[in-house]
């Protein structure tokens, strides 16, 4: 691997970990989030407000559960030397024991069924049935960075991850479609290429609308919205909706949504 790869996956965890840590604080909706706040954008490490519904109590700088699977996810392919649907499992398990899931507000609710159904020996390629939020998504940043330039592996790998916990195909498109826009957005295998400009954005979130295409194929059936046609809505909003950036994301919040389902969330 050339230092340069080494250093754009390494850019891509703490990318992630540092998004997490300071967005942690946010509240539930943009009009909740500007009256803690003010219309000033959150700019430093904050700790959760006391009247957070989901992060209380946590600490300043601190990262959630979407950053702790992903890295429990990374250390278990690197173990095994590949992304395989039994150790996707082991690490969801390690990370629910490690964070005492049974006795904590964030675990989600596909997550939570899921780990129960593995820890009693169920078929992995059924624990995760009807788990449609977004766990999935939220930890397979680390598959995008495993597939540089490779949007179709990504996909398939990210689907993968995805089936012991959300084994529908919403989630399993919402998977694909985060690991997609990462590898795509990591550039291809050849050192050359990774110290060349950055691909347009644009192209980064089609490349995430076709792996969502293509890992929608990979999950069970389920009903729920398109997600790379939701995808594509959403970037239509804040590009082309009228008004202040704050309005656009409004419109976003209202008619996208961003609650756990995992086509609103990705």
């Amino acid at each position: 691997m050339s230092d340069a790869l080494r250093s754009k996956i390494l850019g891509g965890i703490y990318g992630q970990a540092l998004g997490d840590a300071f967005c942690m604080p946010a509240l539930l909706s943009p009009q909740q989030t500007r009256n803690k706040y003010g219309n000033k954008k959150i700019t430093t490490l904050r700790p959760a407000p006391d009247d957070h519904e989901v992060h209380v109590g946590l600490p300043a700088g601190r990262i959630t559960d979407d950053t702790e699977q992903a890295l429990f996810l990374a250390r278990q392919i690197i173990e095994d030397g590949k992304v395989t649907l039994e150790g996707a499992a082991k690490a969801i398990v390690a990370w629910y024991d490690f964070v005492d899931g049974d006795h904590i507000l964030f675990v989600g609710p596909s997550t939570r069924r899921a780990v129960a159904k593995m820890k009693a020996g169920a078929d992995l390629h059924t624990t995760g049935i009807g788990g449609d939020t977004n766990g999935a998504a939220m930890r397979v940043s680390v598959v995008g960075l495993l597939h540089p330039g490779d949007v179709e592996a990504a996909a398939r790998d990210a689907a993968l991850t995805a089936i012991p916990s959300h084994n529908t195909s919403v989630a399993c498109a919402s998977a694909a479609a985060v690991a997609g826009a990462v590898a795509f957005a990591l550039g291809p295998v050849d050192g050359a290429a990774h110290g060349a400009t950055p691909p347009e954005l644009r192209d980064v979130i089609f490349a995430g609308m076709h792996a969502a295409t293509i890992g929608a194929g990979l999950g069970k059936f389920s009903l729920g919205a398109n997600v790379a046609r939701r995808i594509d809505f959403a970037v239509s909003l804040a590009r082309d909706g009228v008004g202040t950036a704050s309005d656009r994301i409004q419109a976003i919040y209202d008619l996208v949504g961003t609650s756990l389902a995992a086509s609103e969330a990705v």
